[in-house]
C-alpha cells in the first residue's frame, strides 16, 4: 500500500504545530507516523543542533555527483532520479501531487 506522503505531512502539520517550524520535527513525526520506531540515539541526533540537516547531507550528495560523475549512483538509480525529478517538475507545474507516491 502506498502512503500518500502529502496527506501524512498535512495532518502532521494541523496537529502538530511545532513540525511547522522545524523540518526535523516534521521528519521524526512522520517517521512515527508510520509506524517507524526510532532509537533514542536517532532522535538525540535529529535533535542535536550542531548534526547536519538531512537536507543539507542530500544537497552536498547531489552537488558532488554532479560534479563528479565516479561518485554517481547506479544507472538504476539515476533513471529512477531522473523520473522522480520529472514528476516533481510535473507537480510544481500542475500542483497534482498524485505523481509523487
Amino acid at each position: 500500500m502506498k502512503i500518500d506522503k502529502t496527506e501524512v505531512v498535512r495532518r502532521i502539520l494541523v496537529e502538530h504545530p511545532d513540525a511547522r517550524n522545524s523540518d526535523r520535527i516534521l521528519m521524526i513525526r512522520y517517521c512515527q507516523s508510520i509506524g517507524y520506531s526510532l532509537s533514542k540515539s536517532y532522535l538525540d541526533a535529529l535533535y542535536d543542533k550542531d548534526a547536519p540537516k538531512y537536507e543539507t547531507i542530500g544537497r552536498i550528495r547531489r552537488k558532488l555527483q554532479h560534479d563528479n560523475e565516479e561518485l554517481r549512483g547506479s544507472k538504476d538509480v539515476q533513471e529512477k532520479r531522473k523520473e522522480k525529478e520529472k514528476d516533481f517538475r510535473d507537480y510544481a507545474h500542475d500542483g497534482d501531487a498524485s505523481r509523487l507516491q
